[in-house]
């Protein structure tokens, strides 16, 4: 649901989540439009919230698997580490926002075996 204006606001980064989390008001409680709205550093909203930071290194996570042009399945932790160190030369970020799983409780090992078994789960 967090990406439901990808699409829409493609050519207008700044606003990816925005959009999405006013078409969601009033169906979602507060605190994950909170979340919604800033998933995305362009938006320039703060993570605040626990939900807020999970998101951001969720999707950031997924987005990664994206890029190593890979399926789940074929990554376990220590390549994913790999790939995530690989990747963050060019775009840093990408460790910034999944290293935030600690900061709501999550080991960064524990974190990138949870969301691969998940995504493998889905056939991501």
């Amino acid at each position: 649901m967090h990406d439901l204006d990808h699409d829409e606001t493609r050519d207008a980064p700044h606003q990816h989540g925005i959009v999405a989390a006013e078409r969601l008001k009033g169906k979602l409680p507060e605190h994950c439009i909170h979340a919604i709205r800033a998933h995305d550093n362009r938006t320039g909203l703060k993570a605040e919230s626990k939900l807020d930071k999970a998101l951001i290194a969720s999707d950031s996570l997924a987005n990664l698997v994206e890029k190593t042009d890979k399926t789940a399945n074929e990554l376990d932790v220590t390549t994913f580490r790999a790939e995530l160190e690989k990747v963050s030369l060019k775009k840093p970020w990408f460790k910034n926002n999944i290293w935030q799983c600690e900061e709501f409780g999550v080991r960064l090992d524990d974190f990138l075996r949870l969301g691969l078994n998940c995504m493998k789960e889905k056939k991501v």
